[in-house]
This record gives C-alpha cells, structure tokens and sequence, in this order.
C-alpha cells in the first residue's frame, strides 16, 4: 500500500492543529477539577496547584517532543511518511505502557535521589505551608521520569518498525479520506482525549504522595 500524497498528509503545526491541540489540553486539565471535586479527602488548593502545574508543564514538554518526533520521524521513514501515523504512536505508547515506565523510573529517580541526601521529594509532599523549593525538585524528578520514557519510546518505535506498519493500516481510511482535518481531529484530538484523561488520572494518582 503506498502512502498517501504529500499534500494529504496531515499537518501538526498549522493554526488549525494548534487549536485542536489547546482544545484538548483545556479538557484534560479540566478533568482533574472534577477529579479533585470529587477526592475524598480533598486537597488543599495549592497542593492540588503544585501537583497539577507539575503534570502540566511536563505534559507541555512531552507533547512538544511528540510533535518533533512525529515530523522528524515522518521526514525519514519511505514507508509511513504520514506524521499523523507517529504523533499516534507516540500517544498510544505514552498513555498505555509509559505510565508504567513513568512510575518505574520515577522510584528509580527518588532512590538515587535519597542516597544522595536530597530532601523534600516526596512526591505531593510540600511541607506546611507548602514550599516552592520543594514543588521545584519533585517537577525535576518529574520531567526527568518523562525524558526516559520518551527515550524508551523513541527506542522502541525504533527497533519494532511493526508498530509503524500497524498505525498506518489503522490509520488507513482517515488517510484515504483527502480531509487532513479530520485525520487531526481524530489523532490529535479524539484519541488523545479519551487516552490523555485516563493517563491524567493514573499520573495524578502517582503523584498524590505515592511514589
């Protein structure tokens, strides 16, 4: 099956893609004010603060590297040219094992952490009051926890070319359809939704003074 032609892949950067793409942070973000409505206890509001603005900001990172990944990824592959075909992979691994290697590398950054005498890292722990000293090195260990499964899905995508042809056959009809629109509300928008707030809530969960 051949790719699509260059001007039906879909676009990742154009206006139409940053709104699709803010429209989805505001609902992700916006689903942990009903998770937070409905904790029991419930947090104060500036530990809920930090520990949000923690997942946020790394998010923006991580979505930032998924969009590079895809475009470069699409620039050098003959067979999957589609960016479309990456930023749903990166997506789909993100939200599925990479919480997994997100919990592991976070125990792994804290143990080193403690051995080296470095305090105030428990995670969703700020003292009382809370302080910004200890939000900024959880957010550390937090945006380095996410460079390594970025890492390890780079390196999978990789050495298993697989999931590249798998995405592509998925992704087949929306290609076929000539509206590259709909292929980024589907991958950027529609997918991510539905998968960004349950790994939301999983790494919300994470970071409530559980690691």
């Amino acid at each position: 099956e051949e790719d699509p032609p260059q001007n039906l892949n879909c676009k990742l950067v154009d206006n139409f893609a940053i709104f699709v793409q803010v429209t989805l942070a505001s609902i992700a973000l916006g689903s942990l004010l009903i998770k937070r409505a409905r904790e029991n206890p419930r947090r104060p509001l500036v530990v809920w603060g930090f520990d949000t603005s923690k997942q946020a900001l790394a998010a923006g990172g991580v979505h930032f590297s998924n969009v590079v990944i895809a475009y470069f990824s699409g620039k050098k592959s003959e067979e999957s040219a589609n960016p479309c075909i990456w930023y749903f992979l990166n997506i789909l691994l993100d939200t599925t094992i990479g919480v997994g290697f997100l919990f592991g590398f976070l125990r792994g950054l804290h143990y080193i952490a403690g051995r080296l005498h470095v305090t105030e890292i428990t995670s969703g722990q700020y003292g009382n009051p809370p302080r910004l000293t200890a939000w900024f090195k959880q957010f550390v260990l937090f945006l380095t926890a996410w460079f390594f499964v970025k890492l390890t899905v780079v390196i999978l995508l990789d050495v298993f070319p697989f999931f590249a042809e798998f995405a592509k056959w998925l992704l087949a009809p929306l290609a076929r359809s000539g509206d590259t629109r709909l292929q980024v509300i589907v991958v950027m928008l529609i997918f991510p939704l539905i998968m960004n707030i349950c790994q939301a809530w999983l790494i919300d969960t994470i970071i409530r003074s559980s690691v």
